[in-house]
């Protein structure tokens, strides 16, 4: 399969998350799945929930503890300025945070961290992520009360 329709399929999968989701909580763990389960290069997906002062983390794993992100940590920040696609880079791993909001509020990041040399990210992947962020953002309304 190549990246083209290798895609095509994420967006089909990201796409049906909301469908069979009953809560906006079910509807990120399902998005996480599929970015973890599908991209096997991720090794670990989160979304950080904008809680106003901190983010909320949700992840596949360590469900039994609470985990909060404070907006002072660094790419977090950054990423929640440029209100983009942000990149950070460790000796081992690249995190990359995409960034997606509810009208102009910034709702959320979806957090994928990958090993660079089990895949090399290219401008069809950002141009993706782009439009997962779009999605994730708009998807959200729907499970507002």
């Amino acid at each position: 399969m190549n990246k083209s329709e290798f895609l095509d399929e994420m967006r089909m999968e990201v796409g049906r998350a909301p469908d069979v989701a009953v809560s906006l909580h079910d509807f990120y763990i399902k998005v996480l799945q599929t970015f973890e389960f599908k991209w096997n290069f991720c090794e670990m997906t989160a979304i950080y929930e904008n809680n106003w002062d901190h983010f909320h983390v949700i992840t596949l794993h360590e469900k039994e503890q609470e985990k909060v992100v404070t907006l002072q940590e660094s790419p977090v920040v950054h990423c929640a300025i440029h209100g983009k696609t942000t990149s950070y880079f460790t000796i081992d791993s690249t995190y990359l945070f995409v960034p997606f909001y509810l009208s102009s509020l910034l709702k959320g990041i979806l957090v994928l961290k990958v090993r660079p040399e089990r895949y090399v990210m290219q401008e069809e992947d950002v141009a993706f992520l782009n439009e997962v962020s779009r999605f994730l953002g708009a998807a959200s309304a729907d499970f507002l009360t």
